[in-house]
């Protein structure tokens, strides 16, 4: 198997000087973008003082207004939108899908609900891990040992667990009863949703923040 450093990209490898200075120059971009084709940014930046340019580094975004769950709101669906709407593909979906493809991975989204099948799908196709709320987990489960199924003979070997509180003793449980490593990932849907920050196997003592999306 590759080394882990190996997957990562050149950007992904920056020590913290290059990386603050990769951000800087993508900030003042995004800014610039925001102002020149998005109404709300140019009225919000010209009503607090300030034009994309005055991001001379990155403490100067402590000058910038804030975009609020009120102003997401007021503008939904249209009204923040950065590009022509006939220049989008698609909305909605997960980062990790589109990941894991990059690694190479074989990805299988089997939405939600119909526990009996997806106990199914996991007993027929084999993955190797799975990503799923903590709580609908421990719902499928119940469901392998209603069929009759040990779910500790299955093929998972990580669980990767995420969009709502969970506890120590919930992963405790998962990994017993499914003889897998249970990892949490942390996200915000308002913004890249899950990939904020993730857990590694190795040690599950912390989360690791993607620190070059975040300031």
């Amino acid at each position: 198997m590759a080394d882990a450093a190996e997957l990562l990209d050149s950007g992904e490898r920056l020590d913290a000087g290059a990386l603050r200075a990769v951000q800087l120059e993508r900030m003042r971009a995004s800014l610039r973008h925001a102002y020149e084709h998005v109404p709300f940014y140019r009225e919000s930046f010209d009503k607090a003082g300030v034009r994309p340019d005055d991001c001379r580094s990155l403490t100067d975004l402590a000058r910038f207004p804030f975009t609020t769950k009120a102003d997401l709101r007021e503008h939904y669906p249209y009204g923040m939108f950065a590009v022509p709407r006939d220049h989008v593909r698609r909305t909605g979906g997960l980062g990790a899908h589109y990941g894991a493809e990059r690694l190479g991975c074989t990805v299988v989204p089997a939405s939600g609900g119909m526990t009996a099948r997806q106990v199914q799908l996991i007993q027929d196709l084999e993955p190797g891990i799975i990503m799923v709320t903590p709580s609908y987990m421990l719902t499928l489960l119940d469901e392998f040992e209603r069929q009759g199924v040990d779910p500790r003979g299955t093929s998972l070997r990580v669980g990767v667990f995420g969009a709502e509180p969970w506890t120590e003793e919930m992963r405790s449980e998962i990994e017993e009863r499914f003889a897998i490593d249970a990892v949490d990932i942390y996200g915000l849907s308002e913004v890249i949703g899950p990939g904020v920050a993730q857990e590694c196997v190795q040690t599950k003592d912390g989360l690791h923040v993607w620190e070059g999306d975040f300031y």
